[in-house]
């Protein structure tokens, strides 16, 4: 599986799939490390369609989160499915990274309107 990106000026919005678990939480990050490579700082997640988020989707958001806030970027979250809203509210994830009805909602906060 890979994961579709989407540049709209300096933000990357990743659409996460319907599965981010121990089997592709690698694949993730190094898609992310592509987009970060290219200078981009900015990055929502789509959670739309996701049907499974376990701890290894987890851990790879969170080192998505400690690398951007080294580089003094942001991150959203948005578009949660109910598999992915339950499991980032057990972990409490809304309190570091805000989480959005939907992209456009999202990208309006990034870009601070």
């Amino acid at each position: 599986m890979s994961f579709s990106t989407e540049l709209q000026g300096r933000t990357a919005t990743v659409r996460v799939g319907t599965e981010l678990d121990y089997r592709n939480a690698e694949e993730f990050k190094t898609t992310c490390q592509q987009v970060l490579a290219r200078g981009i700082r900015s990055f929502i997640l789509d959670f739309s369609g996701v049907k499974i988020l376990d701890s290894s989707g987890l851990g790879a958001i969170f080192h998505l989160y400690r690398q951007l806030n080294r580089q003094e970027g942001s991150m959203a979250m948005a578009s949660l499915s109910p598999a992915a809203e339950t499991a980032i509210r057990v972990v409490r994830l809304p309190r570091l990274i805000p989480c959005f009805s939907n992209c456009n909602a999202a990208q309006s906060s990034l870009n601070g309107a």
